[in-house]
This record gives C-alpha cells, structure tokens and sequence, in this order.
C-alpha cells in the first residue's frame, strides 16, 4: 500500500508540474528547481510519503540518469555567442556548485 501512496504522489506531482510549466518559463524559477523542492517536501524528511533507501543500487542508477538528462537538455539550450559575450554568470554558479558538489 505504501508503494501505491508513492507512486500516486510522484503521478502527481508530474501532473503538477506539466500543469505550471508553461507559466514558469519565462521565471527564474525551473523544473528541476520545483521536482527538487516537491522531493523533498514528499520525503521521510517532511511529509514521509516515499521513504527510499538510499543504498538502493537502482537508486543511485535513477539519480545518475535523471542528472545527465538534466544537465544535457541544459547544455543544449545555451546560446554559445551569448556565453562567450558575458562569461560572468556561468563562472559564478560554477564557482558556487562545483565547491558544494
């Protein structure tokens, strides 16, 4: 039963998020930016909807996937001539991410 609450909550929250997609777009606020805040709010840590264990091989696969995904769509959206004109964003949250990383 508590699979079945699980996967409800993420049917959901994809739901949700295709629903807020298009009104988000233009924001600084993104996608993985809300499945982050959705996962954690789902998490033992909060609401303990999904409770995962995070040893879990095929977990740690999910995760490994869903980061390249993410980083791919990512990088195959930058406008390259716009990059090279103003480096100053970029080399700022690579200053700040890859130390926290």
């Amino acid at each position: 039963m508590e699979e079945l609450t699980g996967i409800a909550a993420v049917l959901i929250c994809i739901l949700f998020t295709a629903a807020i997609s298009r009104r988000i777009q233009g924001s600084i606020i993104t996608l993985p930016m809300v499945y982050t805040v959705l996962g954690l709010m789902l998490s033992g840590r909060v609401l303990g909807v999904i409770e995962l264990d995070l040893g879990n091989e095929l977990i740690r696969i999910i995760a490994v996937v869903t980061l390249i995904l993410v980083l791919a769509t990512d990088a195959s959206r930058i406008d390259v001539r716009i990059l090279i004109k103003d480096l100053t964003l970029p080399l700022r949250l690579l200053g700040i991410g890859l130390p926290l990383m």
